[in-house]
């Protein structure tokens, strides 16, 4: 996993978190986006993470600025079977 994340909040903001936009989408059989704006506390943000074989592994970017922030997320909608060192096609139904 790579995780890259610097984060200015503001400490006198009384703002509450929202988000404004989600969209979201498949791009392959295993592969899926998504992207969403939100209003926050922070003045300046910027968080990059590249995971592998754990579940949901993927890419995720997000840029704040001025109290509002891009988050894109690019991921794979699989689990990560640790034990067999494979990706699970189907998630178990836990009963």
């Amino acid at each position: 996993m790579i995780n890259l994340n610097f984060s200015l909040q503001n400490p006198f903001s009384k703002r509450q978190w929202e988000s404004f936009v989600e969209r979201c989408g498949r791009l392959t059989k295993n592969k899926a986006w998504e992207v969403q704006v939100c209003r926050g506390s922070y003045l300046f943000s910027i968080d990059f993470r590249l995971t592998f074989r754990q579940d949901h592994a993927g890419l995720f970017v997000g840029l704040g600025i001025c109290g509002y922030e891009l988050l894109i997320n690019v991921h794979d909608i699989r689990h990560w079977n640790a034990e067999k060192d494979c990706w699970l096609e189907y998630p178990p139904i836990v009963q």
